[in-house]
Parts: structure tokens; sequence; C-alpha cells
């Protein structure tokens, strides 16, 4: 019988955390794009940031950020739009009605928040619509496929799209899109998590290979379907990693079973904001 166990030694959840981010996140940094204003590059400490006074007067339709070379269950991107905010593992976007709302962003490594290594962190406003969420081979043969809805969750609808080798989830509520990403490799060892909130409430929702957990392990670990392959959590939830042991028949290990890991996010801190000039 499969087991769902729930990490509690931090040393070993840092350490495997370590692993998981070598291997799934070593990747090129990325360019700024059309449609972007970049307000952050460049290797930064975990922790928030908000916007500098050198955009303050920049008029834009939401905000984008991206752990550029480092991603699993361990890591949280979180970006705010004024009173919205958007979390995922490595990236994370919030777009609206075209203001001069503060943005700020931030990046967390939740075995050890205290860490004070660096790694490229990447935020910008979005100007346009050509701006935000990067795209893998966008070339590949699954480009361009329609958004399906999944369902809502407290109020706040999600969809999910594929556009080449990436899988986005989205959530909408009251005229405001919140997202995040995940290749298609990685959505094959984490699914895809996505957590937005706003002055409406919160919703937290996750994207799984469908077949990949059984009912069992999904009712113990506490996500309720939504529908086929797409689960609720409780969002007042103390984040933490589920784990899941699975049958290989999903893992690209020879050996007989994995360890299947779904991160649940909490609140997102921003008492500590770092004002960046």
């Amino acid at each position: 019988m499969s087991q769902l166990t729930k990490p509690a030694n931090r040393r070993r959840a840092a350490i495997t955390a370590l692993a998981i981010g070598l291997a799934v996140a070593l990747v090129p940094a990325i360019p700024a794009a059309a449609g972007e204003i970049a307000w952050r590059t460049g290797s930064s400490s975990q922790g928030t940031y908000t916007e500098p006074s050198s955009v303050r007067d920049k008029w834009r339709t939401g905000v984008f950020a991206e752990l550029e070379k480092f991603n699993g269950p361990f890591t949280v991107t979180t970006v705010w739009f004024g009173s919205y905010n958007s979390s995922g593992t490595n990236a994370a976007n919030v777009k609206g009605p075209r203001s001069k709302t503060i943005t700020k962003a931030a990046w967390r490594y939740t075995p050890a928040k205290n860490d004070t290594g660096k790694t490229p962190f990447y935020v910008a406003l979005i100007t346009s619509g050509t701006g935000g969420m990067r795209v893998a081979n966008p070339g590949s043969s699954s480009a361009g496929t329609e958004s399906v809805e999944l369902g809502s969750i407290n109020g706040v609808a999600f969809s999910k799209r594929i556009e080449g080798d990436t899988v986005h989830l989205s959530a909408e509520v009251d005229g405001f899109t919140g997202s995040t990403t995940a290749t298609l490799d990685e959505f094959e060892s984490l699914g895809v998590t996505l957590r937005f909130e706003g002055p409406l409430g919160v919703a937290q929702g996750h994207l799984i290979q469908p077949g990949t957990l059984t009912a069992q392990q999904l009712e113990e670990a506490g996500l309720t379907e939504v529908s086929e392959g797409f689960y609720a959590s409780e969002v007042n939830a103390e984040a933490q990693v589920l784990e899941f042991s699975i049958a290989n028949d999903f893992s690209r290990s020879a050996a007989g079973a994995t360890t299947y890991r779904v991160p649940v996010f909490g609140a997102p801190d921003e008492s500590e904001a770092v004002l960046t000039r």
C-alpha cells in the first residue's frame, strides 16, 4: 500500500531540497522580455523586496518574478500587486487593471529561512500582454493548447494551459489573475501548485498528473478533488511539502518506487520588505 509521509526532519528536508534544486533547475539566466520593465536582476538573498523609486512612475498591469536557477518543492516565489498576491515554486505573476500600484516580490527556501545564500532572482513590472511567464521550447508540437477550466475554489476560478513544454496554472477573481508555471518534466515530479489571494479571499490549487496518486493518498493528505487531476488544499495550513510514495510507472528511476512531492504554501510574509533603490 502506498504511504503518505510529511517531512519532520528539517536537516533531511534541506539536503533533499538542495539535491532536487541542483537536478531540476540548472538553467540559463532569463533575459528581459518585451512588455516588461525589470526592477530586480542578479543574485539575491531570500526575502521580500519592494520596487525601487526608479519605476514608481511607470504604468503597469502586473508584476512577474522568477528564480532563474533554482526550483523544487522547497522554494516559494511570491509577487504582490497591491492587495493581490500569487505564489508558485520558482515563478509567479499577478495581472490586473492598469495602474501605478506598488509591487513587491519574494523568494523563500522553506527548510532554511535564515540562510543567506544568493541565487539569481528576476522581477519585472508587466506593461503589456506580452510580459510575464516564460515558455520552455515554444516551438514544440504541444504549443498553442487552449485554456481548460478546472473549477473554482473559494470563489476563485482556476484554469490550465500547455504552451510549448510549459504548463500554466492560473487563478482569476474580480478582474485580477495570478499564475505560475512548470516545465512538463517538473510537472511529472512536482505537479503545479498555485496560491492566489485577494481582498475577497484566498485559494490554493494543485495540478497533478491524473493517476499519479491514489484516492486514499489524496484523502489522507487533506487534498480535495475539484476536477480530474486538480485538487484544493486548506489555505490556512502551515507551509509544508507532502511526500507520497508511488510506483515507478511515474518515475524516471529504475528502482521500485519513488517519492512524489507536492508543496503546500502558507501565507506569504511581507512584513520585512526591503526597499530596493
